[in-house]
This record gives structure tokens, C-alpha cells and sequence, in this order.
């Protein structure tokens, strides 16, 4: 059964986006800058680390990605520890994504409630750990 229009837009759409984020990564370079030109300019700095000098759990994603794109993995680890394994999670899910729309199904993975709160604290237990990790200065 084909799933709903507004379901396999917003399925294509974030497939889209997650392999679109991982071709831009690829495109840009350790500068920021895609053919000299700077590009990264205009996203705004971690209000956080701004702030408080203090690096939020998702800082040096974006370098990450960079850096995994061009096969810098130490590079990427260095960023942030959870860099390669986001990106290859966006990479996967955005490959399922779009070849469930292709197929026009809609694709879920399907957890009971009990599964998707585990699996929700123990995402949750990751980040925090590896940003204490982090703020001790152990890694990244």
C-alpha cells in the first residue's frame, strides 16, 4: 500500500537534506571555503562556547564532517568524537530514506514506547558522556 503524499514529501525531503549536508561537507574544505570562495562565514558561532567559553556537545560537528569527507578520520575524531558516527548515520538514513520514496513506501523504524525511551536515553547518556569526556579533556 502506497503510503500518503505529504509523508514520501517529508520522507524525500529529509533523505534530501542528509545527504545533501555530507556532499556539502565533501565540497568544502578545512578553511570553510568551497573553491577559495568562504562559505561557513554566515553560520552563526556556538552561543555557548560564545558565552561561556565552554564547548557545547555538537561543537566541531561541522569540521568533523568536513574532515571524515575528505578521509581525515583522526581529524574528524579529534572535531568530535561522535563525528563519524553521525555522519554515517546520516548517510544510511538518508539512503534509506530516499529509496523508500523512490519506492513510494514510507519508511519508520519501528520501536514499542518502551524501545524508543531506551533508545532515546541511552543517545542522551552518549552525548553527555562524551561531552564530560570531552570537558575534561581526555578527548577532542
Amino acid at each position: 500500500m502506497p503510503a500518503p503524499r505529504a509523508a514520501l514529501a517529508n520522507q524525500a525531503a529529509l533523505g534530501a537534506v542528509a545527504l545533501g549536508a555530507l556532499a556539502a561537507a565533501r565540497l568544502l574544505d578545512a578553511t570553510g571555503r568551497v573553491a577559495g570562495l568562504p562559505v561557513l562565514g554566515w553560520l552563526p558561532a556556538c552561543p555557548l562556547h560564545q558565552w561561556t567559553g565552554i564547548a557545547c556537545p555538537t561543537c566541531g560537528l561541522t569540521r568533523s564532517f568536513v574532515a571524515l569527507a575528505h578521509g581525515q578520520l583522526a581529524r574528524s575524531l579529534h572535531f568530535n568524537p561522535l563525528g563519524p558516527a553521525l555522519f554515517a548515520v546520516a548517510g544510511v538514513a538518508g539512503l534509506a530514506l530516499l529509496l523508500a520514496w523512490a519506492a513510494s513506501r514510507a519508511w519508520r523504524l519501528h520501536l514499542a514506547p518502551g524501545e524508543r525511551q531506551a533508545v532515546l536515553i541511552g543517545l542522551l547518556a552518549v552525548l553527555l558522556g562524551t561531552w564530560l569526556v570531552r570537558l575534561m579533556g581526555v578527548i577532542g
